[in-house]
């Protein structure tokens, strides 16, 4: 196709030839597919993301069943580039985003740099959901407060060892990123027994303080027992408050 004459217009034909060109470039093996109008209502189609999928016209629900299969049906695992572990589906979208974003600045895509990102937001996501296994468990053992520190133990390593087995799962990337995001994990989930032993010390000194005021009113309430008629009508002698005192 030949450009148009105006040279604006001119420069941004050249825009989108070039776009073209790293699109074929970067992706060798392409397809398509068109879909029919999901609904007919218009105020549905305004509002497409709440309708049920189940609700949307029999042909496009068919359509999109078949673009699936086919989308998953030429996916091989692709793996990641350090250490080769098969790469979960959060973190192809986001490769595809990364790679969008960039192509739509106008950019060539560099694996290497969007890789990296997206290896640093897995293995952040692998820490809080990590986290959101000892949080819980924290919560749990909080509920059974006082309890002496070998039943914290007790409580808390299942879900330590689980917070391990979500992290292994999902994080992935370089050594260097892992560990890094390793060593953050392990600190918090010390930060958060630590919180828990201080709040179970808390806890048992509360409970302390109040079982001793109960002992120490009920043995006053003895002591002052046979002298209270005195003392209330105050005809106490300090002899006799002396010697209550000395009890």
């Amino acid at each position: 196709a030949r450009p148009p004459p105006d040279a604006a217009a001119a420069a941004q034909w050249e825009d989108r030839k070039e776009a073209r060109r790293k699109i074929v470039e970067l992706f060798p093996k392409r397809d398509c597919a068109t879909l029919v109008r999901p609904v007919d209502d218009e105020e549905q189609l305004q509002h497409l993301g709440s309708v049920p999928f189940g609700s949307l016209r029999p042909r496009f629900v068919e359509q999109v069943q078949e673009l699936r299969r086919k989308v998953f049906g030429a996916c091989g695992i692709m793996r990641s580039p350090a250490g080769g572990k098969a790469v979960t589906g959060s973190a192809l979208f986001a490769l595809l985003e990364a790679h969008l974003e960039t192509l739509n600045r106008g950019a060539v895509p560099q694996l290497g740099s969007v890789w990296q990102q997206v290896s640093r937001q897995e293995c952040g996501r692998a820490v809080e959901e990590a986290l959101r296994h000892v949080s819980a468990a924290c919560l749990e053992a909080a509920a059974g407060l006082p309890a002496d520190d070998e039943e914290i133990n007790d409580a808390m390593r299942p879900k330590v060892d689980e917070a391990w087995e979500v992290f292994a799962a999902v994080a992935l990337g370089s050594e260097d990123v892992v560990q890094e995001h390793r060593a953050d994990l392990e600190q918090s989930i010390k930060d958060s027994i630590a919180r828990l032993r201080k709040e179970n010390e808390a806890v048992a000194t509360r409970q302390n303080e109040a079982w001793l005021r109960q002992e120490c009113q009920s043995l006053i309430d003895d002591l002052l027992k046979e002298h209270r008629p005195r003392f209330d009508a105050e005809i106490m002698t300090v002899g006799e408050c002396d010697e209550v005192d000395e009890q």
